[in-house]
C-alpha cells in the first residue's frame, strides 16, 4: 500500500473520526457526517467518490463489506486502532469473557497460548480428565498455512504509523494494564 494512501486514511480518522462505538444507533447517526467530513478530506487530497467514505450496497452482495462508516475494503487504518474495538467489545461484555494474547506469545510459544485458550474456553466444563488430555496431546507448531513473504515497509511508512497509532496504543494498553510488544 503507498504511503499516500496510509497517509490519507490517517487524516481521515484525525479529521472525522469513524471509530466504531458499539452501539448501533449512535454509529448509525454518526453515519452521514462522517461520509461528508471523509468526502472532504479525500477531495482535498485529490480523491473523488473515495470508497473510504461511503459504500454504495450492491443488490447481489446484500450490502457484505459496508459499514456506518465506509466499505470494509477501506478501513484497515481505522480498523487497527484496537482501542475503539475494544472499548465497543466491553460494551456488551464483561473483561473476563476476553483474552488477549500478544504475537510474541504466539511466535514463542503457540502450544501454550493454544493451550491456555483450551482453558479459557473451557472454564466450568475443562474436567480433570480432559485437562490430562490437553496436556499430553501432540500439538505441532510445524506447519503454518498462512506463512508469506512480504516487501519490507518502507520507513517512512513505518515511522508515519508509529506516530500515528502511538496515542491510541497508550489508551489500549492503559486499558488492558499491560503493553504490548507491536
Amino acid at each position: 500500500m503507498p504511503t499516500d494512501g496510509v497517509a490519507l486514511w490517517a487524516r481521515q480518522v484525525r479529521s472525522c473520526g469513524g471509530l466504531m462505538h458499539g452501539d448501533p444507533a449512535v454509529d448509525a447517526a454518526r453515519s452521514a457526517p462522517f461520509a461528508a467530513c471523509c468526502e472532504r478530506v479525500a477531495a482535498a487530497h485529490g480523491q473523488s467518490a473515495w470508497e473510504g467514505c461511503s459504500c454504495t450496497m450492491h443488490s447481489d452482495e446484500g450490502g457484505y463489506g459496508c459499514s456506518f462508516y465506509g466499505s470494509q475494503l477501506a478501513s484497515m487504518v481505522r480498523d487497527s486502532i484496537y482501542v475503539a474495538q475494544l472499548r465497543a467489545f466491553l460494551r456488551y461484555h464483561r473483561p473476563s469473557e476476553l483474552l488477549l494474547f500478544d504475537a510474541s506469545d504466539v511466535n514463542a510459544d503457540l502450544i501454550g497460548v493454544v493451550r491456555e485458550l483450551a482453558v479459557f474456553a473451557g472454564r466450568g466444563t475443562l474436567t480433570p480428565a480432559r485437562w490430562r488430555t490437553l496436556l499430553a496431546a501432540d500439538i505441532s507448531d510445524d506447519e503454518h498455512a498462512n506463512v508469506h513473504e512480504y516487501s519490507s515497509m518502507l520507513n517512512q511508512t513505518h515511522e508515519m504509523l508509529q506516530a500515528f497509532y502511538a496515542p491510541y496504543n497508550r489508551d489500549l494498553f492503559e486499558l488492558i494494564g499491560r503493553e504490548l510488544s507491536w
